[in-house]
């Protein structure tokens, strides 16, 4: 009987501890954009004041711009990091079977001397529309 309950709570106990997961990650990212929201309050609120006051106003908007970048960097790093799918070998190997696959399709269109769209065409000009279709 004890077998019975066993499995069904183990399979719920991993779909609580992934949600749970899930909720983590989503609370911890919050929380990492609450502390970068608040540093850059704090950067524009004394550090601009103190940059202005000791350094004068281009070099203080040199050193905002520098603050400015690092925290565009960090946030769009961070973000990106997040949403995109790590990678792995399997994934290079598929990617290198549809890029064949790809190569392999006749995806560029053919120009057929038979074809009466270029009856009055000479045969250099139907080359090189048959060279044209190829390449673009």
């Amino acid at each position: 009987m004890l077998g019975s309950w066993a499995k069904p709570i183990g399979e719920y106990g991993i779909i609580c501890f992934k949600y749970a997961m899930q909720a983590l990650g989503v609370s911890m990212c919050a929380a990492l954009y609450a502390i970068i929201t608040l540093h850059l309050y704090a950067y524009f609120k004394v550090m601009t004041k103190l940059l202005y006051l000791r350094l004068g106003t281009e070099l203080g908007l040199v050193w905002i711009a520098v603050g400015l970048t690092l925290a565009y960097n960090i946030v769009y790093n961070h973000f990106f990091a997040m949403m995109i799918k790590p990678g792995s070998p399997t994934d290079l190997i598929e990617i290198e079977i549809l890029r064949a696959e790809m190569k392999q399709r006749s995806h560029r269109k053919e120009v057929d001397e038979e074809d009466d769209q270029f009856d009055g065409l000479s045969s250099e000009v139907k080359k090189l529309v048959r060279y044209r279709s190829k390449t673009v």
